[in-house]
């Protein structure tokens, strides 16, 4: 059985956010809007807030310009939806056509984005264009790939639209690490729901092949 990788939706979430449009003519954001996105916008891995935040600013201005913008997905996760929906889909290779189930249901995640700066103008001039942009735009889509076909490497593409829930309602709260050894670095966080569309794929036997299986035995 295959199923919908999570990654993808964290990559989404993260060419969302880099789509927004932040004031070039501010002086504190010219470098961060010339900075290619990668050098801006971060992807974690279930870190805990607070010690990401403190890695990462232990190794300000070396290695990591900022401003910067980071994010992670939560581990818990809620359906959001009251059943499974299931759809049959053909799909063909070199042994011919083969036969699978496509099961999709939506699910509610929970991410963390969090604003890391020099100084509250900084993380306001991005936290604020941000917020709105979540409020105006809260759906983009998530590019599935499920390989059907392993030796072939054939794959099924799926874009399912993702919503944030409540945009308007996002709060951005004084994250800021406590100043062990730190200094000029602040950061403001915000945790919001994501409704995300999950798949599974799994191979069946074609109906009409059950009923000649079935007849075939009947005869004997």
């Amino acid at each position: 059985m295959e199923i919908s990788n999570l990654v993808a939706a964290d990559r989404a979430l993260g060419k969302h956010i880099s789509q927004c449009e932040w004031n070039s003519r501010l002086q504190g954001l010219q470098d961060f809007n010339t900075r290619p996105i990668k050098e801006k916008i971060y992807r974690g891995d279930n870190e805990d807030p607070e010690r990401f935040l403190k890695n990462l600013a232990s190794s300000v201005p070396e290695s990591v310009k900022l401003p910067i913008i980071s994010y992670f997905r939560g581990i818990g996760f809620t359906l959001d939806m009251e059943e499974f929906q299931i759809f049959k889909v053909p799909l063909s290779n070199v042994e011919g056509t083969r036969h699978y189930n496509v099961e999709y249901a939506n699910y509610t995640f929970t991410w963390n984005v969090s604003i890391i700066g020099h100084g509250a103008a900084s993380i306001h001039e991005i936290g604020l264009p941000l917020h709105r942009y979540f409020h105006e735009n809260p759906l983009f889509n998530i590019p599935y790939n499920l390989i059907y076909d392993i030796p072939e490497n054939r794959a099924v593409k799926f874009n399912l639209p993702a919503t944030i829930k409540e945009p308007r309602n996002i709060p951005f709260d004084d994250s800021t690490p406590k100043k062990d050894n730190i200094t000029q670095v602040y950061a403001a966080s915000a945790s919001f729901e994501i409704k995300v569309p999950m798949i599974w794929m799994e191979q069946v036997t074609p109906v009409i092949e059950e009923i000649e299986f079935m007849a075939m035995i009947v005869k004997n």
